[in-house]
Formats: structure tokens, sequence, C-alpha cells
């Protein structure tokens, strides 16, 4: 038998990384989608990229307080522009004043939606960066469930995305959410990196990761304001490192979890029990301090409509979301989503269960107990003491338990790319809950096939 070399499995890792992600991308650049009107109202704003980058205008005039300097942050249009640009498209002369009130064809003939080719060339970007979302995905799984767990846990998180209906199509399209996607599992990934393999104990090497993490939140804080609740979830997670914060948790999870819960918890990833934290925090703050820090650097230098006063200006992004889903809730009643009960049904239902990848192409609706599994395993590793893979499991509980909560309550009209964040939640904890049970029942093998073969030996030696 061949012995497994670190180059042989380093390479083995990248040619299955490649190869998910070339079938994914296949599968976004074939996939279809009708024209949405937010997608005439991103491309119609991308001449702000022509304004910044190709003609410098930096002026009060170019980037004045007006309804498009306000309904979104900047990013995204710089991505979907650039890209524009380089095919040789006017970005000024795309209108993004689309009417609603009119079909799309009408909206076409009057100047107010892209033409066609604009609309195919704009979702060429995004088509890039759900392939690329989607391969991340797959890489955090890979991660976090163990090396046979994680890829077959980590192909199933991506073989759901690539397939689910609903996230083909709200990927594809001309919009802020693949690109978001890509930016909010990257960071994760790295945040995953940082603390595993102990960058945040230097304080150099915490400054370092925590500024790359910091980076891909901020450019996906400067894509969406949903990113915010990422943020919060580092820094809950920092605060954790308190040594009083420390100690409140250890008492809880005295309380909370029965004697040997952690060890069960950590054999699902065939780790062994991780020692007690340290409770001082230590240098370990650095780390989600240069996050944060970063992360809100990137999101005002990106968007120069937010100079002249960064704090007053992001206050006035928040407003007008705010306004702008009360004004949709007085045009369209039927849409408005009032209560709490109401908005988690409808976030749990459009995430898991329609238009996903199991109900819709196998009829069968897997996405709902692998998420519950998932989440309640997350839990309980999460509540393990220690550093190590305990911290990592903390970190991720917060980041996935923000998102979805935030959604939820967030949630006060019913459109469909809303949901993204947490459909992409949920494939990649059912990938989790199937990465974890394929590594366990590993671990029972490993552990078993050596007594299997010492058995008959053993046997024969008695014999004689």
């Amino acid at each position: 038998m061949m012995k497994q070399t670190p180059a042989l499995r380093w390479t083995a890792e990248l040619l299955v990384v490649l190869t998910v992600f070339s079938v994914v991308l296949t599968v976004f650049f074939n996939a279809k989608a009708k024209i949405d009107s937010d997608e005439g109202e991103w491309i119609g704003t991308t001449r702000y990229f022509q304004t910044l980058f190709i003609e410098h205008d930096l002026s009060p005039d170019a980037w004045a307080d007006s309804y498009w300097t306000r309904t979104q942050p900047m990013v995204l249009r710089y991505v979907i522009g650039s890209w524009l640009w380089f095919r040789g498209h006017d970005l000024h002369i795309q209108n993004p004043n689309y009417d609603y009130a009119k079909t799309a064809a009408q909206n076409r003939r009057l100047g107010l939606a892209p033409a066609d080719d604009v609309l195919n060339d704009a979702r060429q970007p995004a088509r890039l960066m759900a392939a690329l979302a989607v391969t991340v995905l797959y890489g955090i799984v890979r991660l976090l469930a163990g090396p046979v767990g994680g890829m077959i846990g980590g192909l199933v998180a991506a073989g759901f995305a690539t397939g689910s209906p609903y996230l083909q199509e709200n990927l594809i399209r001309a919009k802020a959410e693949s690109t978001l996607m890509f930016f909010l599992l990257g960071a994760l990934l790295l945040a995953i990196l940082s603390v595993r393999l102990g960058k945040i104990e230097r304080p150099r090497s915490a400054v370092v990761w925590g500024m790359a993490t910091g980076l891909l939140l901020g450019l996906a804080f400067g894509t969406k304001l949903t990113t915010v609740l990422p943020l919060i979830a580092v820094a809950v997670w920092g605060a954790s490192l308190d040594a009083r914060v420390g100690a409140w948790a250890a008492t809880l999870r005295r309380r909370l979890l029965p004697s040997g819960q952690a060890e069960l918890a950590a054999a699902g990833a065939g780790e062994p029990a991780a020692p007690a934290a340290s409770t001082g925090s230590g240098p370990a703050w650095v780390w989600p301090l240069a996050v944060i820090t970063t992360a809100v650097f990137v999101f005002v230098i990106t968007n120069p409509f937010l100079w002249p006063n960064p704090v007053a200006r992001t206050w006035l992004l928040f407003e007008n979301r705010r306004d702008e889903m009360t004004q949709q809730q007085r045009d369209v009643p039927s849409r408005a989503v009032y209560t709490l009960d109401r908005r988690a049904a409808l976030v749990w239902e459009r995430s898991v269960f329609n238009d996903a990848f199991a109900p819709s192409r196998l009829g069968w609706p897997l996405e709902a107990p692998l998420t519950v599994v998932a989440a309640v395993w997350l839990a309980v590793r999460a509540a393990r003491p220690g550093t190590g893979q305990p911290r990592v499991d903390r970190l991720v509980f917060l980041w996935l338990a923000c998102l979805w909560t935030g959604v939820s309550l967030g949630l006060g009209f019913l459109l469909q790319h809303y949901f993204v964040p947490t459909a992409m939640t949920v494939t990649l904890l059912s990938g989790l809950a199937v990465g974890w049970t394929v590594q366990g029942a590993w671990q029972v093998v490993l552990r078993v096939v050596p007594q299997i073969r010492t058995a008959p030996a053993t046997a024969t030696a008695r014999a004689h």
C-alpha cells in the first residue's frame, strides 16, 4: 500500500476543490432566470464605478446625498461596472429608474431596463462569484468536519447549494447576493483558519490574519448592510475571551450540560476533548479588534459618499433601508410581514423547503432534519470548554446564529432574494450534519478494524 505523503494529500485536496469549482461554475453559467427589476437598478448605478475609477471624480456633486447613494453600498456597483466597462459598455447611459408598474419588455422599450447584451454581461460576475462562494462553502465544511467526513459533507453542501433551484435563480442575477455570499463565506473561512491555526495567540499574526479577515468582511459590508450581523458575531466572540465572561460561561455550561457531554460532542468529528481554556483574554482580543477595525475602514474607504461624515452617513444608509421597507409595506400590503412568528416561519420555510435542493429535485425534505441536527450538534460543540477547536465552533455558531436571527428579525417585506444568506446557511449546516456523522463512523471503523485484524493472530498465539 502506497504511503500517503503530505504532497500527495494536498494534491488530492486541490484536485477535489478544482473539480468542485469547475462543476459548480458550469452549472451556474448555464442557469437561467428572468430579469429582475432590481437588476436594472444595480446596472443603472454602475456609473459610480466609471465616476470613481475611470474619471477619478470625487467632487461633492458626483457623490451628493441622493436616493442612489443612500439605497445600497457601492462595492457591487464596482464589481459589475468594472466588467461592463471592460466589455465596452458606456455606464453613464444605463438608466436605473425601472418602472415597476410596467413589464420588463415595456421598460426595455422605454430605456428603463438594460438591453439583453448588457444584462448578460452584467450577470457574468455574479455567476463567477456564485461558483466561488459554493467552492468556499465546500472548504468550510471540509475544515470543520475532518478529512473524510469533511470531504463527503463538503460535497453534500456544494451539491445542495448548486442543485437548489432557489439559489440558482437568485445567485446568477446581477444583484448583490452572490458577491455578498462569496465575501461572507471567504471571511468565515479565514476566521476559522485564524483561530484553528492559533494565529490569534500572537499579536503580530493576530493583526495580519485579522486584517485579512476584516478585508473580506469589509468588502461584504460594502456590498450589503446585512454584513453587520457577522460583525456583531465577531464582537460577541471577542468579548467571550474576557476572563469574567469566560467564568460566567463555564458556570452556565456546568449547569446546562451533563457530565461527559463535551466528549460526546467532540467524538462526532473524531477529536479528543479539548483542554480547558485559559481565562485571561490575553492577546486573543487583538484578532477580533483587527477584524472589526479593518472591516469598518474598508466599508468607509470604498464609498466616497461616506467620507464627509462616516458615522452620520452610514446611519443614513441604515435609515434608508428601514424607510424603504416601510414604504414597500404600504405599497404592497399583501407582502408585508409584521409579526415575529410570521417572520421566523417565512425564513424557515423559504430557506429549508421552498425550492431547496432535496424537496425540489428528490422529493425528500432532507435539509430540514439535517439543519436541526447540525444546529444542535454545533451548539453542543460550541459549549465545550477549551481553546482550539471549541473556540472555532463557538465562532461559527455565533456567526450563523447572528445571521439567521438578524435576517428573521429584519424581515419586514417578502422578497425572494432576502433568504439567500439563510438558504446558504442551511446548505452549510446540512453538509456539517453529514460530515460529522461520516467522520464519527470513520473513527469507529479505524478503531474496530485493527482489533479485527489482530484478533485471529491473538487466537492463534493462544492455541500454540
